[in-house]
């Protein structure tokens, strides 16, 4: 029998939830009175910057973020300070006010703050643990048992990726999670899989981080994006001084013959951790400053430039790698050069405007 709020074999805390619908011995992200819930009916409302993860066939993930942006999920500070009141908890902390130096954006900008987890024992000890706790977990995981990856992944493919558990419920083998920019369940044999229940466990134990959101908060827009700017203002002291467009194409050129020799197996994880990298890079680059300064297209179009032409280079080059003939990249890289050349220019001034805008 599940203990409500209490020890299970004396490690799994379970949360039992009050809301309709709620099976015993489910454990979630439910935060009790002055923290904040994120459920799986919320999980799927869609969030601010839907659609915008794959909006040029790039497959990344910004969960950080993706949280935040749930409607419904993250409350309006104000919401949050008259929570705690109503629970005597006196005023709730500001997550600036108490670590006012801390450069981690999700932290900085949205009060979520992500702290690697040492895992010790069976992972899906520390996910009830959590879970049952009000905090999310992230891990990373084989995507070859993620539903959600079907028609890549799923039951094909090895590949690492992340999710950020939200449910779980081990006796029914099922678990809520998010990806990419959905929310979804998997159950059964992908459940063993993914906590390693049916197979010996690994060697090496995965990465997962231990997110807290019981200060999460809601910045009104203009502070939101004056602190985003204040932080890409202090990241663009840490460019590198040349163009990573001409750097590429000196190590492509040098990377092309050895491709072709050993063909598409090698040319795919070549393409995923360069070129899709950099064209998700520059569309998410382009993205942020359209938020930032609306009427800011002209930084955000040549970055949107070297998006696109990252993915036809990708095209091209396993053409080029299959068939074995001869590719001249330079037109293509010419072009991302020069536009990042003048988006760069532009994108400091948009960054600046919109630091200056609300001082």
């Amino acid at each position: 029998m599940p203990v409500v709020g209490g020890l299970v074999d004396q490690h799994l805390l379970l949360h039992v939830g009050a809301r309709k619908g709620r099976a015993v011995g489910v454990v979630s992200a439910r935060a009790d009175a002055g923290q904040l819930t994120v459920d799986r009916a919320e999980a799927r409302a869609e969030h601010r910057h839907s659609g915008t993860h794959r909006s040029a066939g790039f497959d990344c993930i910004d969960l950080a973020f993706g949280l935040a942006g749930l409607d419904g999920a993250v409350a309006e500070t104000g919401q949050v300070e008259a929570q705690h009141r109503d629970a005597g908890l006196g005023p709730a902390p500001r997550p600036l006010d108490v670590q006012p130096a801390r450069a981690d954006p999700s932290c900085a900008l949205y009060g979520i703050d992500v702290q690697e987890l040492t895992v010790w024992r069976p992972v899906i000890e520390h996910a009830c643990e959590h879970l049952g706790a009000s905090r999310l977990l992230s891990l990373e995981v084989d995507a070859q048992g993620l539903p959600d990856t079907a028609g890549t992944d799923y039951g094909d493919t090895h590949s690492k990726t992340t999710i950020v558990l939200n449910e779980i419920d081990p006796a029914a083998r099922r678990l809520g999670y998010f990806h990419n920019a959905g929310y979804f369940e998997l159950e059964g044999a992908d459940f063993g899989q993914i906590f390693a229940l049916d197979a010996p466990p690994p060697q090496l134990p995965p990465y997962a981080e231990v997110i807290h959101i019981d200060r999460a908060c809601r910045h009104p827009d203009a502070e939101l994006r004056a602190r985003s700017a204040a932080m890409l203002d202090a990241h663009l002291a840490w460019r590198r001084p040349s163009s990573p467009i001409v750097r590429f194409r000196e190590r492509f050129e040098a990377d092309l013959p050895a491709l072709q020799q050993h063909g598409l197996a090698r040319y795919h994880p070549w393409a995923f951790a360069g070129v899709r990298q950099l064209g998700a890079a520059f569309e998410f680059a382009a993205l942020c400053l359209r938020w930032l300064r609306p009427g800011a297209t002209a930084a955000a179009a040549d970055f949107e430039l070297i998006a696109r032409h990252s993915k036809t280079l990708i095209l091209k080059s396993a053409r080029a790698v299959n068939s074995g003939r001869a590719l001249d990249p330079r037109p293509l890289f010419d072009e991302r050069a020069a536009a990042w050349e003048r988006g760069m220019a532009a994108g400091v001034g948009v960054i600046r405007a919109a630091r200056r805008q609300v001082q």
